[in-house]
């Protein structure tokens, strides 16, 4: 049986919503009219009008951050300081998928493999890492300051879990696939047996359901 764990960028709640407006620097924005200076929020609660009114100035919406360190634009220069690789995936060659449209990340992930960080995981960590590599992506993203966590720290996460029988039912989630990488554009686990690995992206013909990953 495979299991294929997606982590959500939904705000189910108002106290998580605020989560995403929460600007922890010094911010100085302009446009054409307006000039807004926004104080260091120590809190959630703190200038949370003062965000809520950034984001509607700039029609932006409420359900991600955007003012935040982590939402910087990483430069190349900031890449090689990043001590990991940064979407691995960017120019590869097409899957060869019929008339098939891609359906990929959305943002900026690290990539996770074994033995990094001087741990040695050789065998076994495969889990650890592809959800190290879920995790950058809302760190990369500004939805969280905090580093990735290492293998003691990752016991408990909220997730989505779909099950298919056998690696070759999984084409069947095609479309479900396709919309998760529309609509939330996050990294996707998967594992059956003692492996797992990271979906970045499919490759889906809607109308014959061919599948590439």
């Amino acid at each position: 049986m495979l299991a294929i764990c997606t982590i959500t960028n939904e705000p189910v709640n108002t106290k998580s919503v605020d989560l995403t407006l929460h600007i922890d620097t010094i911010s100085t924005v302009k446009t054409d009219t307006t000039v807004s200076k926004l104080a260091v929020a120590v809190s959630t609660s703190v200038c949370l009008e003062k965000r809520r009114d950034l984001h509607k100035k700039f029609c932006l919406n409420d359900d991600s951050p955007i003012f935040r360190r982590n939402n910087k634009h990483m430069l190349f220069e900031d890449l090689e300081k990043y001590g990991y690789l940064v979407n691995p995936h960017a120019g590869l060659s097409p899957s060869g998928v019929k008339y098939g449209t891609p359906y990929i990340i959305q943002g900026l992930y690290s990539y996770h493999h074994y033995m990094q960080d001087r741990f040695d995981d050789n065998k076994w960590g495969c889990a650890y890492r592809s959800l190290q590599t879920l995790i950058s992506w809302f760190r990369l993203q500004g939805y969280t300051e905090k580093p990735i966590p290492g293998h003691k720290e990752m016991q408990q996460v909220t997730s989505k879990i779909m099950f298919v029988s056998a690696g070759a039912d999984l084409s069947s989630k095609g479309r479900e696939l396709a919309q998760h990488f529309t609509t939330q554009g996050t990294p996707i686990m998967i594992g059956g047996g003692v492996l797992a690995h990271t979906i970045l992206g499919v490759d889906f013909n809607d109308v014959t359901g061919d599948l590439k990953f």
